[in-house]
């Protein structure tokens, strides 16, 4: 989802579909994960994946210097 919008030029845009996406995916799939559940360890593994792409994809889209790219419309 992301290369979409990076092949549209539009970064900031392709990184706040990303960590929507990634966090839509924890909060659906979080209580499923956990090993203690007698789950596997890759699905729990997945989900943390999921929670820190969210956290990295998110941070850019919030935090980056980027952002006053969309405040000028």
């Amino acid at each position: 989802m992301e290369r979409y919008g990076t092949a549209l030029g539009d970064s900031l845009n392709g990184a706040g579909i990303t960590a929507a996406w990634s966090g839509a995916y924890y909060l659906v799939n979080w209580r499923r994960a956990f090993p203690a559940r007698g789950r596997s360890f890759t699905s729990f593994l997945v989900v943390q994946f999921a929670l820190f792409n969210g956290f990295v994809y998110g941070s850019y889209y919030f935090l980056d210097a980027d952002t006053a790219r969309r405040s000028q419309v």
